[in-house]
């Protein structure tokens, strides 16, 4: 009778270890799968229909009122919808560079990313090709050809209505010379009172316009910007330091006359975040223009967007979605986070919100 007691007593013990290891094995993997559930729901790439996740993928993350069955789920997320530019300020881009080029992507550009400004040829079809997509005048650069005279651009003006009219490197392509802008910004303001003459300078001002007489290339455009109140200049260096160039521009022709500068999209793609950080400098920059370059072609748009959206030149919205889930594992066990399950349906909902920063 002892020895049976013994033995009952070793069976016991043996059965409550199994029961207590297998209780900490579900624990593990229950924790394991809301692990995998909150990274899932930030997974940048989209989820489309018939597509597979495990359920450590998107345990955590389930649409706990609306779990149908045990092998039917749904996963809500709230994914990226666009962006709109913050209130003040002004995101542009400059699609066109030199030609005449037409793109697909600039409706998309003003409704999904969130630019307010764009450079087109100072052309009416160009002008109106952006009003048709969303820009408005106010966020317009019409640019100037540089291959003609102070009396044809005169002509444009008179045919092209919008608040900026812009020149793109005058001094240094030798196309116009101080006096022939100063002339360019007078009859703009008898034109269009209301407009202004933007240009753009890639040397230093410290950097030489003329040898003979000596004349620096910030003596020559504070000429212009000095003896006009309807121009202002921006920064289109992109090698090197930029923000260093840019408290250069700020010192030579000060903030009142700095329209704002340039980012390149491909060149600059490893500055993006400082460039972007206005605390990182003191200046009082509230237009950004983002050059795709010669191509004309964009590059990295997304990563581009995102970066401004966390400096703050950006507001970012997100839909709620809804993704039905199948749970189709061979061995039925649709609880373990290695289960598959196949996305059967996607619901888009009318439900919007606008995404904090981690610095909100």
């Amino acid at each position: 009778m002892a020895l049976f007691k013994r033995i009952l007593i070793v069976i016991i013990i043996l059965i409550s270890m199994f029961l207590l290891d297998y209780c900490k094995n579900m624990d593990m993997q229950n924790k394991s799968a809301q692990r995998s559930g909150i990274a899932a729901n930030n997974l940048p790439y989209p989820i489309k229909k018939k597509d597979t996740l495990r359920t450590g993928e998107f345990l955590s993350v389930l649409d706990k009122d609306k779990n149908l069955t045990d092998n039917i789920k749904i996963l809500s997320r709230w994914e990226f919808e666009k962006y709109e530019n913050e209130a003040g300020k002004v995101i542009g881009f400059w699609p066109e560079c030199c030609g005449n080029k037409k793109f697909a992507f600039i409706n998309e550009y003003n409704k999904k990313w969130g630019f307010n400004g764009i450079v087109v040829l100072a052309k009416k079809q160009s002008v109106d090709m952006a009003l048709r997509n969303g820009f408005t005048k106010d966020g317009i650069l019409a640019a100037l050809p540089k291959d003609k005279s102070v009396e044809e651009i005169k002509k444009i003006i008179d045919v092209v209505d919008v608040k900026f009219y812009y020149i793109d490197e005058p001094l240094e392509d030798d196309v116009f010379t101080p006096g022939e802008l100063i002339k360019i910004s007078k009859y703009l303001k008898f034109k269009r009172k209301n407009s202004f003459l933007i240009m753009a300078s890639y040397h230093s001002p410290s950097w030489f316009y003329s040898f003979l007489p000596p004349v620096t290339y910030g003596s020559a455009y504070s000429k212009v910007l000095k003896n006009t109140k309807n121009v202002q200049i921006m920064c289109d260096q992109y090698d090197g330091n930029q923000t260093s160039d840019w408290r250069k521009f700020l010192e030579s022709y000060g903030t009142q006359k700095i329209f704002g500068h340039f980012i390149h999209s491909k060149n600059d793609s490893s500055q993006y975040s400082t460039l972007l950080d206005q605390k990182n400098f003191p200046f009082n920059v509230k237009r950004i223009f983002y050059f795709h370059g010669a191509s004309g072609a964009p590059y990295k748009t997304a990563d581009f967007c995102r970066i401004a959206w966390q400096k703050g030149w950006l507001k970012k919205y997100e839909r709620k979605v809804l993704y039905y889930l199948k749970c189709i594992d061979e061995n039925r066990n649709c609880i373990n986070p290695q289960a598959k399950w196949e996305v059967v349906k996607i619901i888009k909902t009318k439900k919007f919100r606008v995404a904090h920063r981690a610095s909100d």
